[in-house]
């Protein structure tokens, strides 16, 4: 596949972005040719033995300031053999600290676990460059399936493949990343009733009702084992392509 004209699709580019010290890696997103350079070599066993990186841009796809910034990575990869040059995407994720070594390894236990082939999958991550707190991982092909509810009539099928991938997650038995437990459910549930005391005062006797009913409702699962959890699973973290299904945003 030929590569068409880099930064010709009318999407952002890093470069455009304006200068953000708690995201240290978006000065290198903004800068092509050293960012051949850094990639190249980490990226090594992925592009294969007789393949150079030679070009690169970076497109930003969704960006929450202070915290991490998405981007959609083009390369243009020049092959020894010969033959015109190839386009391949991948995703980079910046953070502001060394949250993507913890997702870099959540992401390698999953897929240990089943989830590295098959019809559920997750990306595969690639490379973790902790000088810019980058994350490299493969790019997810397909349509989100909150995509899919937008223009398709039946998604059915869709949500039902959604909803068995979440249910492997949990029965997956891998060790790292977020894991569900009632205690901390309570944890999560008592910091929410906070918020909202703050914004509606006259509710706070309703949400503490609430609160305590769930933690006595919540003593016949004394016994719960804590289990893989993705705690904000939504139709954007899901990709469908094809009968496969490919869960993102372990952050």
């Amino acid at each position: 596949m030929t590569m068409p004209p880099l930064g010709t699709r009318g999407r952002l580019e890093a470069s455009e972005l304006p200068s953000d010290p708690t995201l240290p890696g978006l000065t290198l997103l903004g800068h092509p040719v050293q960012l051949v350079e850094t990639l190249s070599r980490p990226l090594t066993h992925w592009l294969g033995p007789d393949s150079r990186l030679i070009d690169s841009r970076a497109h930003v796809r969704r960006l929450s300031p202070g915290k991490r910034c998405s981007v959609e990575l083009e390369l243009v990869v020049d092959r020894d053999s010969g033959g015109p040059p190839e386009s391949r995407r991948l995703l980079g994720k910046v953070y502001r600290e060394d949250r993507g070594a913890v997702v870099y390894e959540t992401l390698g236990d999953l897929r240990r676990h089943g989830f590295g082939a098959g019809r559920f999958v997750v990306p595969r991550p690639l490379a973790y460059l902790p000088d810019h707190h980058l994350l490299l991982v493969t790019w997810a092909e397909g349509e989100s399936l909150s995509s899919l509810f937008l223009g398709h009539a039946d998604v059915s099928q869709h949500i039902a493949g959604a909803a068995e991938w979440l249910l492997r997650l949990h029965h997956c038995g891998a060790r790292t990343g977020r894991r569900y437990s009632f205690p901390g459910h309570l944890q999560t549930l008592a910091s929410w009733k906070e918020l909202l005391t703050e914004a509606h005062p006259a509710d706070e006797p309703l949400l503490a009702d609430l609160l305590a009913r769930f933690e006595e409702r919540g003593k016949e699962l004394s016994g719960l084992t804590p289990r893989p959890t993705h705690r904000d699973f939504t139709p954007e973290h899901v990709v469908v392509h094809g009968d496969q299904f490919t869960g993102l945003d372990f952050d």
